[in-house]
C-alpha cells in the first residue's frame, strides 16, 4: 500500500476545501439500495461532499476585432475606427501566450524548439522561434527597470555568492553568470567567464570585471 502525503523530510502541500466551486454536481438517489423503494421525491436529510481539483483541456481562444468604416454623411471622410493597442496585425498571439512563453524560457529553461513543441502538444498551434524570441524581447524591455533595481541592490551588498556556468548559445560557449544573497539574485550571460570587482570596503562595487556590468 502506498502511502500518502510527502516523502519524509519535505513539506507537504494540502488542497484544502473551496468555499465557492466553479461547478455543482448533485448526485441524486433515486431508489433504496435495501427494498427498492423509489426516492426521487424524498426530501434529501442532507450532502456529503468531495471536491475534484483538476485542469481545464487547453485550448486557443481567438478573439476577433473589428473595425467598422464609416462615410461622415457631413463631410464625406470615410474613417475607421481604432483597433486596440497592440493590436497590430491581422493574426497574431496574444499577451497569455507571451507570459507563458516567458515563464517557459526563463523559469523553466527551455528551450525554444521544446517551447514551440509544448503549445503544439496541449493546444495545437505551434509559434515559430521568431516569434518566440520576440515575445522574449518584448518581456526583456518591460523588465529593464527591474533589473537595473536589482543590479543595484546586488552591488550593495557586504557578502554575496558568485559564480558561473558553461552554456550553449547556439553553437558557442557563454558563461551565465550569477550574483546573489538569499533576497537578491542577479543573472547575466556573458562572452567570458569573469571575475567580482571588490572596492577597500570589501563591498562588491561591481558585478563582474570582464564583463563590464
Amino acid at each position: 500500500m502506498v502511502k500518502k502525503g510527502a516523502p519524509k523530510g519535505h513539506d507537504g502541500h494540502t488542497l484544502r476545501f473551496a468555499e465557492c466551486p466553479d461547478e455543482i454536481i448533485v448526485h441524486t438517489l433515486e431508489v433504496c439500495s435495501c427494498c427498492q423503494t423509489a426516492l426521487q421525491s424524498v426530501p434529501a436529510l442532507a450532502h456529503e461532499a468531495r471536491q475534484v481539483f483538476d485542469l481545464p483541456a487547453p485550448r486557443v481562444v481567438v478573439t476577433e476585432h473589428r473595425s467598422e468604416h464609416k462615410i461622415c454623411p457631413g463631410c464625406g471622410v470615410k474613417a475607421r475606427a481604432p483597433f486596440p493597442e497592440g493590436v497590430h496585425a491581422r493574426t497574431q498571439y496574444g499577451a497569455s501566450f507571451s507570459a507563458w512563453t516567458t515563464y517557459l524560457s526563463v523559469y523553466q529553461l527551455l528551450p525554444l524548439e521544446r517551447i514551440a513543441q509544448c503549445y503544439e502538444d496541449l493546444c495545437g498551434c505551434r509559434p515559430s522561434e521568431a516569434t518566440l524570441l520576440a515575445q522574449l524581447g518584448k518581456a526583456a524591455s518591460a523588465m529593464e527597470a527591474t533589473e537595473i533595481q536589482i543590479r543595484e541592490q546586488v552591488r550593495k551588498l557586504p557578502v554575496l555568492h558568485a559564480d558561473e556556468t558553461g552554456l550553449r548559445v547556439g553553437k558557442q560557449i557563454k558563461w551565465m553568470h550569477v550574483a546573489s544573497d538569499s533576497q537578491w539574485t542577479f543573472l547575466q550571460i556573458h562572452e567570458s567567464r569573469g571575475e567580482p570587482r571588490y572596492g577597500r570596503s570589501g563591498r562588491a562595487t561591481s558585478l563582474y570585471w570582464r564583463a563590464g556590468a
